[in-house]
Order: C-alpha cells, then sequence, then structure tokens
C-alpha cells in the first residue's frame, strides 16, 4: 500500500505551538520585573506603591485621631446651628409664588378616554367639539332708582356711558336687568358621549375639561323694536363701567398658561362676573332679579299696604294718647279724677245732678252702667296697639326693620342664594345689565356665555383634521331666545284726568279747561303734579323740594382717603315737572258710540315737542293701567326716605342695607321732626335712613 504524503504545515505545527508560548512567558516576565513597581490607592492619592500603602494608611488614621482629640473647633466650621425657624418666618414674609389652581397636562392625555381606555402615547385624537347650549328661561325688566353719589365720585365713567342718567344730584338712572338660566348638564353629556358610536372620533379625554369648566364671560346682546314692528341689527352690550369685564384678556389670550390664568381669575370672582351687583342705590325700590321681580314686586306692595296700616295706627294711637292726656288734665282741673265712673257719668247734665224726672219710671228696671269716656279711650288705644303689635309681627317676617324705617329686598333670597357648580352639572342663574337705554324706546335681548375651550393647548395630541377646532381659547355658547319686550319709561307722563268746554254766557262764559296730572322721576319715584291748563297753556310745572325735604349730598374726597359724603345745608328749591313742549290746543266733545244724549265724552288736544297733534281722551286715560302704577311710585315717594351713601358694593349682600329702601310716614316723620332743626330731618347716618318726605 502506498504511503500518504504530509504537508509542510503538518510536519511543523508543534514547533509553531511551543514557540508561541515561548513568546508568552517572555512578555509576562518582562512586565513583571521590567516595568515599574505596583501601585494601589490609598484615601485620596493615586498610585501608591505597595511597600507605602501601610505607611500612608497609618498616616491618616493618626491625622484623623489628632482631629477628634482637638478642643479648639476647626474656624471653618460653623459655630452655631442654622436657625430654620428664622428661615421660615422670613419666607412666610416673601411675596408667595403664583400657583395655578388647575393644571394643564404636559406629558401624553393618557386615561379618561372614552369607558376609562388609555391612550397609546403615540396616538392623535380624532375628536369633536361640542356645542355649547344656549342659556334658557331669558327675562328682562326695567328699572330705575337714585344712584349712590360716591358711586359717582368712584366711577365717573357711568355719566359718560350712561345715556339717561340725571348729570347732577340726584342721579336718576334708568337701566335694564336681563336673567337668564345657563344649565350646563347637556353641555357635560356631549363632552362624555361618544360622537360616533363604533366610528373613529373619540370624546373629549375628562382630564381636558373637567377642571377647565367654568363662565369666562357673559355676553347680553340688545336690539330695538321700531313703532313700525320692525327690528334693529342685534349689538353686543359692553358691562356698565366699574363692573367685571374680561373681554380684553380674552382677546390677549396666546397660550394655554393665560386661559389657566383667566378661569382662575372668573372663579375668584365668579358672582361680580356672573351675577353682578348693581349700582348701589340711595332711593327708589330695590333693585330684583328680572326672574324673580314679578312675585317680589307684588309682596313688595303687600308689604308697602301694611306698612302703611301701621303708620296709621301710629297716628292713630298718638292721637288718642293725647286726647287722653287733654281730658285728664281738665278733669284734675275740675276735681272730678277721684270720683267713680258711673257717678261722673251723670254729672255735668242740665238742671244741675241727678236723673231726669222721666228717667224716675225707669228706676225699677235693671240700670245700664255708662262706660266713662277715658276708659271708652283706653279702650281704643288698646284695641289699636293690639293690631299694631300684630302688624309688628308681620312686617318683621318680611325683612322689615320697623324701628329704622328699612325695608329688606323682597329678593334678598335670590340675591345671596349660591352659586351652582358648571363640573356638577348644576344651572347657574346669569344676569347682565344694560346702562345705556334711552328713555321711551322698547328692547329686547339675547344672553349667550362663554366658556374655555377644552381643546385648546393640546394640538399635540389631536389628529390632524380636528386640529382647526383647537384654534380658539374659547367657546360661545349658542344664542338664548329673545326676551319679551321691555319698555323703558319716558322723562314725563301726562295723563288727562278731567275736561271741559266751559259754561256761561257771553262775557260770563269760562274757557274749556283740561286737568291734566304730570308725572316726573324725581330722586328714586315718580312725583304727580296736578295741572289746569287752558288752550294754549305750556304742559309745565314745579315740584317744590322744600315739601319734600329731601337731603342733597356734599361729597368730599381727598387723595389719600376714600370720599365722604355730608348732607349740605342748602338743596334745590323746586324742579321742573312736565312734558317739555308741549300746549295744549283745545278741547273737543267726542260722542260715545251707541249712546244717548249726554253721552258726550271729552278729549285734550295737545301740540308735542316734535309738532305733532296728539289727542288724549279722558275717559280713555283715566283706566290707563300706567296711570295707577305711577300714583302707586308717587305714594311710595311720599314715605320713602333717603338711605345713607355708602358707596359702590360689589356685592349686594356686603352693603349694611343692601338691597332695602328707607321709609318714612307721618307717624315716624313728626317725630324726626321734633329732632330736626330747620325744618331739615335729622341725617340718621347710623339707622340706615335720611330724610323723608
Amino acid at each position: 500500500m502506498k504511503l500518504r504524503r504530509i504537508s509542510t504545515i503538518e510536519k511543523h505545527a508543534e514547533k509553531v505551538f511551543f514557540a508561541l508560548m515561548a513568546l508568552a512567558l517572555f512578555t509576562v516576565l518582562t512586565m513583571q520585573f521590567g516595568g515599574g513597581p505596583n501601585t494601589i490607592k490609598v484615601h485620596t492619592d493615586e498610585g501608591v506603591p505597595i511597600d507605602e500603602a501601610f505607611q500612608r494608611v497609618a498616616s491618616a488614621a493618626q491625622s484623623k485621631l489628632r482631629q477628634l482629640e482637638q478642643p479648639e473647633p476647626d474656624p471653618q466650621a460653623p459655630q452655631e446651628a442654622p436657625k430654620l425657624s428664622g428661615r421660615f418666618a422670613a419666607a412666610l414674609e416673601q411675596e408667595p409664588t403664583e400657583i395655578a389652581l388647575i393644571d394643564i397636562p404636559l406629558g401624553p392625555p393618557a386615561g379618561d378616554v372614552g369607558a376609562d381606555e388609555d391612550l397609546p402615547p403615540d396616538e392623535k385624537l380624532l375628536v369633536e367639539l361640542a356645542v355649547v347650549p344656549a342659556p334658557s328661561q331669558v327675562s328682562a325688566r326695567a328699572f330705575a332708582g337714585t344712584i349712590d353719589p360716591l358711586v359717582i365720585a368712584a366711577i365717573p365713567d357711568v355719566l359718560d356711558r350712561s345715556s339717561n342718567i340725571r348729570p347732577e344730584q340726584p342721579y336718576d338712572m334708568r337701566a335694564v336687568s336681563v336673567e337668564a338660566s345657563f344649565n350646563a348638564a347637556p353641555l357635560i353629556a356631549a363632552l362624555r358621549a361618544d360622537p360616533d358610536g363604533a366610528g373613529p372620533k373619540k370624546p373629549v379625554p375628562l382630564r381636558w375639561w373637567q377642571k377647565r369648566l367654568a363662565i369666562v364671560d357673559v355676553q347680553l346682546f340688545r336690539r330695538e323694536l321700531y313703532p313700525d314692528g320692525s327690528y334693529s341689527s342685534a349689538a353686543l352690550i359692553a358691562p356698565p363701567p366699574g363692573r367685571m369685564n374680561t373681554r380684553a384678556v380674552i382677546d390677549e389670550i396666546s397660550d394655554p398658561k393665560a386661559l389657566v390664568d383667566l378661569i382662575n381669575l372668573t372663579r375668584e370672582a365668579e358672582r361680580q362676573l356672573v351675577q353682578p351687583a348693581f349700582y348701589t342705590m340711595i332711593a327708589g325700590e330695590p333693585w330684583i332679579p328680572p326672574a324673580a321681580a314679578s312675585d317680589a314686586s307684588k309682596a313688595f306692595k303687600n308689604n308697602l299696604r301694611t306698612w302703611k296700616r301701621y303708620l296709621q295706627l301710629e297716628a292713630e294711637i298718638q292721637t288718642l294718647e293725647r286726647r287722653l292726656d287733654s281730658q285728664q288734665d281738665k278733669r284734675s282741673d275740675a276735681g272730678l279724677s277721684s270720683l267713680g265712673p258711673e257717678w261722673v257719668a251723670q254729672v255735668g247734665r242740665p238742671g244741675g245732678g241727678g236723673p231726669r224726672d222721666r228717667d224716675r219710671e225707669s228706676d225699677t228696671r235693671p240700670k245700664e252702667t255708662k262706660q266713662d269716656p277715658l276708659d271708652r279711650i283706653r279702650d281704643q288705644i288698646q284695641t289699636r296697639q293690639q293690631e299694631l303689635s300684630q302688624l309688628r309681627t308681620t312686617l318683621q317676617a318680611a325683612g322689615i326693620d320697623v324701628e329704622n324705617a328699612i325695608v329688606a329686598s323682597p329678593a334678598q333670597d335670590a340675591l345671596e342664594a349660591p352659586i351652582g357648580r358648571l363640573r356638577d352639572g348644576q344651572s347657574v342663574q346669569v344676569w347682565a345689565h344694560d346702562i345705556t337705554v334711552q328713555a321711551g324706546k322698547t328692547y329686547q335681548y339675547q344672553i349667550r356665555v362663554t366658556i374655555p375651550n377644552p381643546l385648546y393647548g393640546f394640538s399635540d395630541y389631536i389628529a390632524e383634521e380636528a386640529l382647526p377646532l383647537a384654534q380658539e381659547p374659547v367657546m360661545v355658547s349658542e344664542p338664548s331666545d329673545w326676551s319679551e319686550p321691555v319698555i323703558v319709561d319716558p322723562n314725563s307722563y301726562l295723563f288727562v284726568t278731567n275736561a271741559g268746554l266751559g259754561a256761561g254766557i257771553g262775557a260770563e262764559r269760562s274757557l274749556p279747561t283740561a286737568t291734566v296730572e304730570l308725572f316726573e322721576f324725581y330722586y328714586g319715584y315718580w312725583r304727580n303734579q296736578g295741572l289746569r291748563l287752558r288752550p294754549g297753556d305750556a304742559v309745565i310745572g314745579e315740584l317744590a323740594l322744600n315739601d319734600m325735604r329731601l337731603p342733597f349730598f356734599d361729597i368730599q374726597q381727598n387723595e389719600d382717603s376714600p370720599a365722604v359724603a355730608q348732607v349740605m345745608d342748602t338743596s334745590p328749591d323746586n324742579v321742573p315737572v312736565g312734558a317739555a313742549g308741549w300746549f295744549l290746543l283745545d278741547i273737543i266733545t267726542k260722542p260715545a258710540i251707541g249712546s244717548g244724549r249726554g253721552a258726550e265724552q271729552y278729549a285734550a288736544i295737545f301740540r308735542n315737542d316734535v309738532g305733532d297733534v296728539i289727542v288724549r281722551e279722558q275717559q280713555s286715560d283715566i283706566r290707563l293701567e300706567s296711570l295707577q302704577r305711577l300714583r302707586d311710585s308717587a305714594a311710595l315717594g311720599q314715605m320713602a326716605s333717603v338711605l345713607d351713601p355708602v358707596g359702590d358694593q360689589l356685592s349686594p349682600a356686603s352693603r349694611p342695607n343692601a338691597g332695602t329702601t328707607g321709609l318714612g310716614g307721618p307717624g315716624r316723620q313728626e317725630r324726626d321732626d321734633r329732632e330736626s332743626r330747620d325744618g331739615r330731618p335729622p341725617s340718621s347716618m347710623n339707622r340706615g335712613r335720611v330724610g323723608g318726605g
């Protein structure tokens, strides 16, 4: 058999292996004995030779031991423990760092998507923005009153903004208040609902909107109703001067933090935004939220009637007490005060003393004891005092301060009621004021509310096709229905209460005359004045202010202190009242349709301030409901007192006599007159009322 040939690598493999091993051994020996000594790290020293390591460790130990045994401390060491209490006190004195009451998530919006689903970090939400529902139950009410002069001193822009306010004291103003109810429940339901069921759209994550749910503006729109039945275009009404206005802030929002700041601001001053107080009034019927105006007005009038009866009883009791004192004084002078009532009742008759002869026949019958006149007066006083006590209880239950003649607002509960929470799906009553109305015009009103946009600031987590929904920081609700028309009273009223053609023959014939009743709104109430006019006479009269004894105030204002009001010693003597520019042209007869002879009705023909001819019928005017309304106001104005100026009150409940009206009256005024000087009622700054009529 032939031998296999062996290759060169196979012949020399063992030699190569032994050569490599020898080279490795040589390298190790060279590194061990040919290089520098081995080193280690001791404490902070690097590269300490092994033979010196022990000495270095011993030296460090001796140094530490000497430090421990040294009695004097290291001069660089703190001399005393830090006073942490001082640092804490100093921190309290520093300005606090503003911390947002709500937060905007900085990470991916995980959780609360749909039914407790977690949103994957890389997923973009396809969302749909819910429609904010419209406010409902809109009601509007025109009212008028006298603004506190300290309010005008603090907010002079009121005079510039209002087109119907009197430019000097008393600052009578007409305004319209509008109220509506905003229910958050439908909005919350829409935010929680899946927009398209099994489709790609998702609900807005809960944590995006739950802490943002707030009203940040209440928008009031107005349109004017023209005589021909048409309407003007709707106009947005700015909040009154001195009241919270967030619209400029909303317009300047450019980032999510600014929106958060706005939400925090509106929550801290929520009532001032959604239920702003009207300006403090010192005369006139109390301001009432429009929704409660009807029932509250009825309650107020009932209280007024009760108050009138209360004052009447006070006056009657005072009269009876004076009569009793007078009778007792006369009897005391005659020496009869100690005699019995039965004997006294029979003295003083004609003929001297005993019973008359014709009465002797009745001696056998039971005698009826006649009541002493003094006892009869005492019984009358007692009866009235009992009724007075009952009325006092009734008035106090109605919120009337009998002692100080202060009537609490019939809507006080509505003014102080808590505001509902939107996040809990509750309804919130919102109201707004329009002080720019013009006398004699008719308006309708609409309310919208503004809330934060739940998508604003989350563009990074929203699908591209939904990004336009996240551009605006706020969203406005659907508009409410228009309110019923509201008529703003004109500056004056005229009613024909009587008219005639005159009588007589020739030179003795009297001219036709018309008796008119004029009304002018002055110092919180309508004031009436009767005039007897003949053809050609101007329809103008005067109110005698001295008879009404109304106070006027001197406003003293310093730069470093709030303004104060002092009752002036002098005031205007009278004020014009009537229909400026009106003249009586003639009196005519208008036969009643379907009536016989003698059933003629009289009508007065006037020319108004713009040259129009106006025919006013006597029978029609005296049946108007507005005439009775104005007469009621005039009667109340005769009793009412003027409240003390206290300045602007942003919250209705913050005024000491919030929402009140002062009442006077003959009986109470009589006591005030005894205390007054120079015929002017005393200022009762501590009792909440001034003056009276």
